[in-house]
């Protein structure tokens, strides 16, 4: 039974009752930081402290904002692996760095693909001028020392000299009025391959002209000077498309 109104209520031997610790009532627990601060927590300059929990043996370093959150007192948790955050904080720029290198080699394969198709399309120009002019010197300079031409129905002919001995009989032969359009071009280092349609008005045996079409594969080469010339030439007729 409990005293009356007014008088505090004490237990045998006459000490006082809280009234936290009256029967019936739960005992509250002490928050976190009085419990710590009891146990004599010890503030380390990492920002760690050692808590000494009510379970033995369960002693826990935990920086003190983790602990509010993840302990509680009379409970021994283990504590989190922080070195799988810190890894992944210490990646963060490398994979940053890599994706901007990615983007960036992108960037720059693609200006060279553009670059490479710029040149042959700027290249052709110059070969058809050279050609319909009958000048042959001047077409032989489009192609490599070691270029190589893989006619229709002939033999392959090899070298710039044979090149250019090439294309004298065939302007002699009164070829003429060459057209030539790139469909394709791909690049890959210092080689780039090109497709494309070419017209070329042909001598009948009567002397008549006749506009003959054709298609034609180029690999192209970039010289040391930058500049890319013809290094594979083979063609045949029919329509490109």
């Amino acid at each position: 039974m409990f005293p009356s109104a007014g008088r505090k209520p004490v237990r045998p031997g006459g000490q006082p009752v809280t009234p936290n610790r009256l029967p019936g009532r739960p005992q509250r627990r002490a928050p976190l930081a009085e419990k710590a601060g009891r146990s004599g927590c010890e503030l380390r300059a990492s920002g760690a402290c050692t808590i000494i929990l009510d379970k033995p043996n369960a002693n826990q370093v935990w920086p003190i904002e983790r602990a509010r959150r993840r302990t509680r007192v009379g409970r021994a948790v283990h504590p989190v692996d922080m070195s799988i955050t810190q890894r992944e904080d210490e990646m963060r720029p490398v994979k940053s760095f890599a994706f901007a290198a990615v983007l960036l080699l992108s960037s720059a394969l693609s200006a060279a693909a553009q670059s490479a198709r710029e040149d042959i399309e700027a290249a052709l120009p110059k070969f058809m001028g050279a050609f319909n002019s009958g000048n042959a010197a001047a077409v032989g300079q489009l192609y490599t020392e070691d270029a190589a031409l893989l006619p229709p129905d002939g033999k392959r002919v090899d070298g710039r000299k044979g090149v250019e001995e090439f294309w004298q009989g065939a302007i002699k032969g009164g070829m003429k009025n060459l057209t030539l359009k790139a469909l394709e071009v791909e690049e890959s280092a210092n080689l780039a391959y090109e497709v494309g349609a070419f017209t070329l008005d042909v001598p009948s045996k009567d002397g008549a002209l006749s506009t003959v079409a054709g298609k034609y594969i180029v690999v192209w080469k970039k010289g040391d000077d930058g500049t890319w010339r013809l290094h594979r030439d083979i063609w045949n007729l029919g329509a490109a498309q």
